[in-house]
């Protein structure tokens, strides 16, 4: 049983060190092409940066192109990768919270090389604390 234990062990972290992963992350399954993701709790009049791991639970092999958003507050970048089935990437974006307050949501667009998924919708939901309740 100890055994079973280390060998888990040492898988785990090597998929977690494989994808560039922190232990305890949560990571979003794209499974279809609307996926929501809730961000929490963040400061207000800020300028916040999180990475957004997301895991390719599509059919197919996702190729990323390109990455848009709603407005001028959502910047996120990646570079154009292939990501296999059941693979996971991350996504680093930064949200401009100056002028927003409460229950927010703000949207990406994930345009990829796929005819069945060219398109894939993230909201990302955020309540925006300006008291700055941490």
């Amino acid at each position: 049983m100890r055994l079973v234990l280390f060998i888990f062990t040492l898988v785990s972290i090597f998929l977690y060190q494989e994808v560039g992963l922190p232990q305890g992350e949560i990571v979003v399954d794209i499974a279809s092409t609307n996926v929501e993701y809730d961000l929490g709790l963040i400061k207000a009049d800020e300028v916040v940066e999180v990475k957004i791991f997301f895991r390719n639970k599509l059919d197919e092999e996702l190729i990323l192109k390109n990455i848009l958003s709603d407005c001028e507050c959502l910047e996120a970048n990646s570079d154009s990768i292939k990501v296999p089935r059941n693979g996971v990437f991350a996504i680093p974006i930064k949200i401009n919270t100056s002028g927003y307050s409460g229950e927010t949501n703000f949207m990406l667009y994930l345009i990829t090389e796929s005819k069945k998924y060219n398109l894939i919708k993230i909201v990302i939901y955020a309540f925006v604390d300006k008291k700055n309740n941490f």
